[in-house]
């Protein structure tokens, strides 16, 4: 299979008949974008170029046709041949109906109701105008604890520019709809008892600032709004999103931006909320935009996050504690320096950037994130001699069902353990990571505190030593569409960039190149040690791409 794999021409094309596998094939051609090429039975999701983000796709799109699949489906059947005859065995077409969930359902029993009622009243909100009342995952908890730490990390300001004088009546008319449309653009986050609650508002004061300026540009203008912004104090139980709209007369452009906690949203979120506007506004050239009231509650219904966390709330927490007691007993947390307790760091370590060419992954049978894993697992096993590590990694978090179109921040951080065995080859490695991600996805949305506390005999305070997050998704579609993030001119060193772990490795897309970068901690390695680590993680990519067969050295040699 591997030999054929790597010489299309010794494959014997099998075309699909059935009308099942005839529809399946569409759905595949238009989520991979694979154009006229044909499809054949035997061909493999993923030696195709499928990811995770992919796969997603693959589910919306099949439930759109009445066809149930799942993230992991695709994961344990990626050929076309498997996941056609899965889908014949299943044989239960989805409805289109969405659920409707009962506010404040998910509150425990640990919630008390009307005491969250009247903080609420405290803070000045109006009980008729809440929607819903739900609890945070642990990722929001950190995230909201950083939006109001002092030095606002996770606060985000994100753009998107034009050209031309913006049609401020039409913009605002499609940032009013943008907000009724997903909810947690109109939630707010209050204190309550050890963590931390989100209440949704029905009807959300849209604040809208417009500035207009002769000659300063857009940057120096986006950064005196974050500057207005940090004049005022930021409380809990205040409204975090904010847009403004900018025009540059001078240079005849416009940017909007749109204020965010990282809370509130996560990269899939933007991509789904720049393109509603640009669809929406389009030109600008008229007053006018339609939106049909069947599709505008069909949209609000299945990006509500409220879906997502019925649909977390739905899954055996015992089933995913036992996964995770089983697959991390007798482990600890890897970590690049030892740390005898848990303290929060400040500022920034040595970053590193390096790039690997996209097409040493095609053909593996294995997404570039699970190759990104297996070199990460090698290097820092070597780096530190110990043939068993543990790290994490981000996941999307939107495996579960009717989960793929909503609008959050669904990200989660999971553990990855690797213990090497004698005998492993590069093969080996990536087989046994690609099992475990598969086994992980069906428990992947319990939260890292969770994890922590509650399956393991770690120390309460471990934080994660290293993150793996592999961008599925090209920036290069924002950059063209003039989407960024607005990065602050000037850091502010007395506060420092807050952080929790020794070293974030991320992949993105790049053009015809994967861009790999390494941040690190401040005090965690020497900037030599950071480029040699660099270096060697970027090697391994190539060469376990390349020799997938090849031996691996214990990691104590």
């Amino acid at each position: 299979e591997q030999l054929t794999s790597i010489n299309p021409a010794q494959q014997q094309y099998q075309p699909p008949t059935t009308p099942l596998e005839v529809a399946l094939r569409e759905l595949w051609i238009s989520v991979l974008k694979l154009g006229s090429r044909k499809i054949s039975t035997a061909d493999n999701f993923l030696e195709l170029g499928g990811d995770s983000i992919d796969a997603m796709r693959l589910v919306g799109t099949a439930r759109d046709h009445g066809l149930s699949l799942s993230v992991v489906d695709i994961f344990k059947y990626p050929k076309f041949s498997d996941m056609a005859a899965l889908l014949r065995s299943l044989d239960k077409p989805q409805s289109e109906e969405p659920e409707v969930f009962q506010p404040t359902s998910l509150l425990s029993k640990d919630h008390n109701k009307d005491q969250i009622l009247s903080r609420l009243v405290d803070f000045g909100i109006e009980l008729g105008n809440v929607e819903d009342i739900l609890p945070v995952t642990d990722h929001q908890a950190r995230s909201i604890a950083m939006t109001h730490s002092a030095s606002r990390d996770l606060l985000l300001y994100h753009t998107l520019d034009g050209k031309g004088v913006p049609n401020m009546r039409k913009m605002r008319a499609v940032c009013d709809e943008l907000v009724n449309r997903y909810d947690l653009m109109r939630t707010l986050f209050i204190a309550y008892k050890d963590s931390f609650l989100q209440v949704v508002l029905k009807a959300f004061p849209v604040d809208i600032t417009v500035l207009t300026s002769e000659n300063a540009s857009l940057e120096e203008c986006t950064e005196e709004l974050r500057l207005r912004d940090r004049d005022d104090e930021l409380l809990y139980g205040s409204l975090l999103t904010k847009i403004a709209i900018l025009h540059q007369i001078r240079d005849n452009e416009y940017r909007l931006v749109v204020r965010m906690s990282h809370a509130q949203h996560d990269g899939m979120s933007l991509m789904k909320m720049w393109n509603a506007f640009e669809e929406m506004y389009g030109d600008g050239s008229d007053d006018s935009f339609h939106i049909p009231s069947d599709t505008s509650f069909q949209e609000k219904s299945k990006a509500s996050f409220s879906n997502y966390m019925h649909a977390v709330a739905g899954t055996s927490l015992e089933q995913a504690k036992s996964h995770w007691r089983r697959l991390l007993n007798g482990s600890s947390m890897t970590n690049l320096k030892p740390h005898a307790s848990h303290a929060l760091t400040f500022g920034e370590g040595p970053c590193v950037t390096r790039h690997v060419p996209k097409s040493i992954a095609q053909g593996t049978g294995f997404t570039f994130s699970t190759v990104l894993k297996a070199a990460w697992a090698y290097v820092l096993a070597k780096h530190l001699a110990n043939d068993d590590v543990v790290f994490c990694n981000l996941t999307h978090g939107r495996g579960l069902p009717g989960t793929q179109d909503v609008f959050g921040a669904c990200v989660n951080i999971i553990p990855t353990r690797v213990s090497f065995t004698d005998g492993w080859t590069v093969y080996d490695l990536l087989s046994a990571l690609n099992t475990q991600q598969i086994a992980n996805m069906e428990h992947e949305n319990i939260g890292t505190r969770q994890i922590v506390r509650g399956c393991t005999t770690w120390p309460k305070w471990t934080y994660a030593g290293s993150i793996v997050y592999h961008h599925d998704f090209d920036d290069g579609e924002h950059i063209a569409h003039g989407r960024s993030m607005h990065v602050e001119q000037e850091l502010d060193l007395s506060h420092g960039k807050v952080d929790m772990t020794d070293v974030h490795i991320t992949s993105k897309p790049d053009n015809n190149m994967f861009q790999i970068e390494l941040d690190f901690a401040p005090g965690v390695v020497s900037e030599r040690d950071a480029e040699l680590l660099t270096a060697k993680l970027t090697d391994t990519i190539i060469v376990f791409c390349n020799f997938m067969d090849m031996p691996l050295l214990s990691p104590n040699e």
